[in-house]
């Protein structure tokens, strides 16, 4: 309701022993000092794009910890962003008002988030079509923008999110 009232995008949620957990639709990552934290997993959703985050920091050598901390580290965070599986990871500008600046050169998040559309892509040119009998595997392609001869989409554009359409 406080953040309703704030006119907030989304709300973070508390575990029971004052630590952030959740929010009310995606998680939660901050990033501080070069760390990547995210909530212990006892109290949140634990999603599928969350889990993809944690891997992504583990084979890239991106410190991550999955641990408690207060509403007082997120003020000082470096960057902040959410996960969800429609928004991939989505930047928080601002938490309690407080604006989230990022005084590095780098954007860890920025970096996570071009691995995360790298896994996305590399994963669905895994997937097999079938077409005129015969199976095409898009492993081949140099971009995931480039098209294929034997098939005139690309099966990338078709893993983003019709924004505004019900499924």
């Amino acid at each position: 309701i406080q953040a309703i009232e704030a006119g907030a995008d989304e709300a973070l949620m508390l575990d029971v022993n004052g630590f952030v957990s959740t929010c009310n639709a995606t998680n939660f990552f901050i990033v501080k000092d070069g760390e990547v934290w995210t909530s212990t997993g006892v109290y949140c959703m634990n999603g599928i794009t969350r889990q993809k985050v944690i891997e992504i920091c583990a084979k890239n050598n991106i410190p991550c910890h999955q641990k408690n901390f207060s509403l007082y580290d997120t003020y000082s965070a470096d960057e902040a962003f959410v996960t969800g599986t429609f928004g991939g990871l989505t930047p928080v500008k601002s938490i309690d008002g407080k604006l989230i600046t990022n005084q590095n050169d780098t954007s860890i998040r920025g970096n996570l988030d071009r691995l995360y559309e790298e896994l996305i892509v590399n994963e669905s040119l895994r997937l097999s079509i079938d077409q005129g009998g015969s199976e095409i595997w898009f492993k081949s392609w140099k971009s995931p923008f480039q098209k294929s001869p034997e098939r005139e989409r690309d099966p990338a554009l078709l893993m983003q999110p019709r924004l505004g359409s019900m499924w």
